[in-house]
Parts: C-alpha cells; structure tokens; sequence
C-alpha cells in the first residue's frame, strides 16, 4: 500500500475536489441547457397547437361559406343577376382564401421536407406582376384600399425580362401583399413599388397599418408566430405566410428587411437575384398562377 506524505495526500484531495467542481460545473450547465431545449419544446407544441386550431377554421370557415352559396344559386328559382353576381364574388373570394392558405401549406410542407426544387422560367415582369395584382383586387375593394403600383425601373416602358422561379417569386410577393393589405387600415393606401438594377429585382411593399414594435420585427418570420392572436385576433392567418416568404426568398438567394414604426406602417424591402443554371429549360412565365402542389407533412 503506498503511504503519502500529508503534502501529497492534500494534493490528492484538492485534485478531486476540483475535478468533483468541475463536474457539478458541467451538470448546472447541462440542466441549464435542459431546461432551455424543455421550454422551447413547450413553447413549440403551444404553437403547434394554435397552428392546428388556426388552420382547422381557416379551411372548415371559407369552404363552410363556399358550400353554402353554391347550394343558394342552385335553389334558386327567380335568377337575379345581381344577386347571384354577388353570391358568385362571395365563392370566389372564399375560394381565392382557400387556395392561399394551402399555398403556404404545401410550400411549408416542401420546405420542411427539404424537397424544394428550382424552376427557372423567363418572366416578363410586367405582365407577372399585372396578372399577380388582379388577383387581389376584390381583397383590395373589400377593404377600400388603393394599390399603388410603382415601376421605378429606368425605361420602364420596355419589356423587363428576370429569369427566376415564377412559382415561388408569386408566393413570396403575394404573402407580403397579403399581409400589406391585411393590416393596412380602411381606406388608406398599399404601395408597391419595384424595379430591375443590374439583374437584381428589388421591391419594396408599405402599408398604413399599426406597425411593428422593435422587438417583433424579427420575431414576424418565425414559423406559426402571429402578433395578432388569442381571443382578440382581428385577422384571418395562420402563422405560415411570412416564414414561407423568408424561406423561399433565402433558396432564391435573396433578402428582406422589415422598416416599421408603431402606429406609422410598415415597409417590406426585398432584393432577389437573378437566377441562372444551364440544366434548366427557360420557358416562358407571365402568370403568377402556375403553381404545382407536393403533398407532404407540415411538420
């Protein structure tokens, strides 16, 4: 048995003392570390379960309204035009909601599922954006709200080619109108103003509504987030539209900034690069229309 010198035997014992305080140091930090993964975990399946909810009404709402208008015109007896016209706007904006919000599902779904795959078109911008804008033209009548379309482009009178996804460069300019005219007050006014530099599009989409505080602003492109929500929520939404808009602009290699005062609107500016690759075919694209959907899981 080996003796040790009380010197040594000290030595002995400071060792392991240290070494037992190094690891009660490591097991606080893992708890910390634990505690942190659990509350995210948490806070993660509440939003999960609010997305759910959302969602469920967000379908079962506008095609409860879809089917009912239609079973209407279909017992009508005495037509009336007029009355039917308005019916039919009824089914096509309900159905316009329905088609949006599984948009940002199935992209949510591709994007989650790393099956996101580039599809690069020639698009003549000023029809893609024309064509993109009617489509929000009963949302924009609905509210009162006049879009201001700026083309900024030096000559912008001539065609402007930009080869990109049209598929995606739709979802993303859409989400960003949609959420404009969403939180943009009655009666005021949505700009939208682009133009093409040096094969980069830039954009910039402002609204007159509350704003964003400081603090959200980063916050607004997490996934299932909504400032808006719980018993008062004022607007329809499901949580998906912005981080879609931020994934899909991150694949294009592209960026958005978010300009926002509360109580004075917000200002989207977003730059996409061309895009380019010789594998691909590049037909033509005007239509902000030609979606193709990938069924998936959203989580």
């Amino acid at each position: 048995m080996l003796k040790l010198t009380d010197e040594q035997l000290l030595e002995e014992l400071q060792k392991r003392f240290d070494e037992s305080k190094s690891i009660i140091s490591r097991t606080g930090a893992l708890m910390i570390q634990l505690e942190l993964m659990n509350k995210k975990l948490v806070e993660s399946e509440k939003l999960k379960s609010n997305f759910l909810s959302n969602i469920r009404n967000e379908i079962n709402n506008p095609l409860a309204v879809v089917l009912g208008q239609a079973a209407n015109i279909l017992n009508i007896k005495d037509a009336n035009p007029d009355v039917i016209k308005n019916m039919v706007k009824t089914i096509y904006a309900e159905a316009f909601n329905l088609n949006f919000q599984f948009n940002n599902i199935f992209h949510a779904a591709d994007i989650e599922a790393g099956e996101l795959v580039l599809n690069i078109s020639k698009i003549d911008l000023h029809k893609f954006m024309q064509n993109l804008i009617v489509m929000f033209e009963q949302r924009l009548n609905e509210k009162n709200i006049m879009l201001d379309v700026q083309n900024a482009t030096v000559k912008s009178h001539a065609t402007m080619i930009f080869h990109s996804d049209a598929d995606k460069l739709s979802i993303i300019i859409s989400n960003l109108l949609d959420n404009a005219i969403k939180f943009s007050n009655s009666g005021g006014t949505v700009v939208f103003k682009y133009f093409l530099e040096n094969t980069v599009l830039h954009f910039y989409i402002i609204d007159n509504g509350k704003g964003i505080a400081k603090n959200d602003q980063d916050r607004i492109f997490d996934r299932f987030c909504q400032l808006d929500s719980g018993a008062t929520k004022l607007h329809k939404g499901h949580g998906l539209g912005l981080a879609v808009t931020k994934a899909l602009l991150e694949f294009l290699n592209g960026a958005v900034e978010v300009n926002s005062l509360e109580g004075a609107g917000s200002e989207f500016i977003v730059t996409i690069p061309e895009s380019t690759n010789p594998c691909f075919d590049m037909a033509d694209s005007t239509s902000g229309n030609e979606l193709i959907f990938t069924e998936g899981e959203v989580f």
